[in-house]
């Protein structure tokens, strides 16, 4: 099929995506692509290599870069760097995460807890109250539904670190647990 489109002056393109998904493309030759070509001088190339080709072929000579450099690491760094990368490209409250997370039995427990920069990045007050519901009871949740979400991350902060009396012993939020889910309709 698209050996009679060439032939009769046009070009094909196979566009890949990060994904993997292929598109073609069908075009014709300008002009001057057609004079270079039937002079035999396409400046040492039969086809032109679009931006998606270039970029297809630069990240594969990045990969083969980032592979020379892993020969070189410890066993135990090249680990980290691949649990790095395998966290990072893994997208969370997935139905595939989900799913490996419960095939495997992971809990979370074993490997991560609760640090400065998780109380960052919660921002949600709603999520914050029930999580302070949660850890410390109803009757301090209810106490502090005003209060700032400073002073109630500080409450799950201290429940956390037995400087209060917890309600539940080893918490993990939900969205570290298998399947994952939220406090509120937002997450």
């Amino acid at each position: 099929m698209w050996a009679l489109f060439k032939k009769k002056g046009g070009r094909v393109y196979a566009a890949i995506t990060q994904d993997g998904e292929v598109t073609f493309h069908e075009d014709w030759l300008t002009e001057k692509e057609a004079r270079q070509q039937a002079k035999g001088s396409v400046d040492g190339a039969d086809e032109p290599i679009t931006q998606n080709a270039q970029g297809y072929f630069a990240r594969r000579r990045s990969l083969a870069d980032i592979f020379q450099s892993l020969l070189t690491m410890e066993d135990e760094t090249v680990l980290r760097v691949l649990s790095f990368v395998m966290a990072e490209t893994l997208e969370a409250h997935t139905d595939m995460v989900d799913t490996l997370g419960g095939l495997i039995g992971t809990d979370m427990r074993n490997w991560w807890t609760p640090d400065g920069t998780f109380f960052d990045f919660l921002r949600d007050k709603a999520a914050i109250n029930g999580m302070v519901r949660e850890i410390a009871g109803g009757h301090a949740a209810d106490a502090h539904t005003v209060s700032t979400a400073k002073v109630q991350k500080q409450i799950v902060n201290d429940c956390l670190s037995d400087q209060r009396r917890p309600e539940v012993k080893n918490w993990l939020p939900r969205y570290m647990a298998f399947p994952a889910s939220g406090r509120t309709e937002r997450y």
